[in-house]
């Protein structure tokens, strides 16, 4: 394997020094219509039993949710907000010995991804320790992959023929030829060790870009971004994250990923890493782990912590909220449909709230108290000057 290299600055947009690209172009949204929380509240769907992702086919027409309590993917069209099929796991042959769940456990749906085409699903830790293939058709589990310990993220190559899934207490990523289902090498364990003594369910980080050349996995033991070349499956880099990572979320396309952090948000390049944007929160930010998801463009972040009632979206040009949606229960999970016409959020009691992006509660009644407060004119801050603005 090639000598690993640790990048500087201008890459992960946390080692910060003013060299922020302002290439992010996208299309400015409409004014939304002012409507009353009633009315956004109106529109949920039941969705598995402790849910734990949601990810769209290709179209956008429908809504996979897995279920890691009753260990099911749920499947829901967007267009008739109706749960079509649930398909069953099936149950697993020992307890929970002394766990509270099946999290906890290290088993039970958790990761989902969809090949091109909206065939195929791809399903994790529904057999322990193992990625199981569904075909959406008929509903059956057709092949199952062994793996490493709790595989949950799932990314898939945009031909479908590859699949890269993290085994978040192995700490490892495994590739899978997916017509096959067999294992492309041995896992490839990630510096540091495993992960056996991290929480289980903390949040995982990966992305291809969208040249699919490289894999970007957050490494929780040693906090950086490690890089992987696909066709070799070697690791040729490691970003720092600085001020402790919190989350990330890719865009659809892939050409934009925003990375959180304790002192505010950045949008950088989905194939380099190089920023785009610096959100740095004015004041102390959220205490907790933000929820996000990017639009289509990478231009709109949607944006929740479960200390807000709200979910709000940030044009990330200007840094002003200009959408507020009610948030039910805590927020598990954001993303928005292929034009971001619907922002769905898949909360924890169990439901998928759809929210038209043409609407919005009335953003003066408690914006200044539980919006994200970022910094503007926005430019890229120095360590100091963060501080600074803190």
């Amino acid at each position: 394997m090639n000598p690993v290299k640790v990048a500087g600055a201008c890459l992960i947009a946390l080692v910060l020094g003013g060299c922020a690209s302002q290439n992010m172009s996208s299309t400015a949204w409409p004014a939304a219509r002012t409507v009353d929380a009633g009315t956004l509240e109106a529109t949920q769907v039941g969705a598995g039993e402790h849910v734990a992702q949601m990810t769209l086919g290709d179209n956008g027409t429908r809504l996979y949710v897995t279920g890691n309590a009753d260990n099911t993917l749920t499947v829901i069209n967007t267009q008739t907000h109706q749960v079509e099929r649930t398909i069953d796991g099936g149950t697993f042959e020992t307890g929970l010995g002394g766990c509270p769940d099946n999290f906890c456990k290290g088993r039970g749906a958790a990761g989902v991804a969809i090949t091109p085409g909206g065939h195929t699903a791809l399903v994790s830790s529904m057999r322990p320790d193992a990625v199981s293939r569904i075909d959406l058709a008929t509903g059956q589990i057709t092949a199952n992959a062994d793996v490493a310990r709790f595989p949950r993220d799932i990314a898939i190559s945009s031909d479908g023929q590859r699949a890269y899934i993290m085994n978040s207490v192995a700490n490892s990523v495994s590739a899978l030829d997916v017509k096959t289902m067999t294992p492309v090498g041995e896992p490839i364990a990630l510096i540091g060790g495993d992960a056996r003594y991290l929480p289980f369910g903390r949040y995982i980080g990966m992305w291809l870009s969208p040249n699919d050349r490289k894999l970007f996995v957050y490494n929780a033991k040693r906090d950086t971004i490690d890089r992987f070349d696909t066709k070799t499956l070697e690791q040729d880099q490691a970003d720092e994250v600085r001020y402790r990572f919190q989350t990330l979320v890719a865009s659809p396309s892939r050409s934009r990923v925003a990375i959180a952090d304790k002192n505010g948000v950045s949008i950088v390049d989905g194939n380099t890493l190089e920023l785009q944007k610096r959100l740095s929160y004015c004041g102390y930010g959220p205490r907790d782990y933000p929820t996000m998801a990017l639009s289509r463009g990478g231009r709109y972040l949607a944006f929740h912590t479960s200390r807000s009632a709200n979910t709000w979206v940030i044009d990330t040009q200007s840094g002003e909220a200009v959408r507020r949606y009610p948030a039910k229960d805590f927020v598990m999970g954001l993303l928005f449909s292929p034009n971001d016409a619907t922002l769905y959020a898949l909360n924890g009691d169990d439901t998928v709230s759809f929210f038209d992006t043409a609407t919005t509660q009335a953003l003066e009644d408690d914006r200044r108290s539980t919006a994200p407060r970022f910094c503007t004119p926005f430019k890229t801050m120095s360590v100091t000057e963060e501080k600074q603005a803190r």
